[in-house]
């Protein structure tokens, strides 16, 4: 569910969580252009695990973008299609 939308004009970003386990995790969509979802909208996210960036929530740094850092693999659920 989108909890909300922050419209740039050029993209829109939507704020939303995604459960990692047993835990909820804030999780940001950014797609081109104008936002077609509003808050409260379900929403259903598939991503390219090369254009994810992953974030430390202790540090704020990006992870695999500094040096001596471990990129994250990220896998597609078993039921995303292409």
């Amino acid at each position: 569910m989108v909890d909300a939308v922050e419209d740039t004009g050029a993209v829109a970003c939507l704020h939303t969580t995604a459960k990692v386990g047993q835990d909820l995790t804030p999780v940001v969509v950014r797609l081109p252009g104008r936002p077609t979802r509003g808050k409260g909208a379900a929403l259903r996210v598939t991503v390219r695990p090369d254009a994810v960036h992953c974030f430390s929530a202790d540090t704020g740094a990006r992870f695999g973008h500094e040096q001596n850092t471990t990129s994250l693999r990220v896998q597609p659920p078993q039921d995303a299609t292409r």
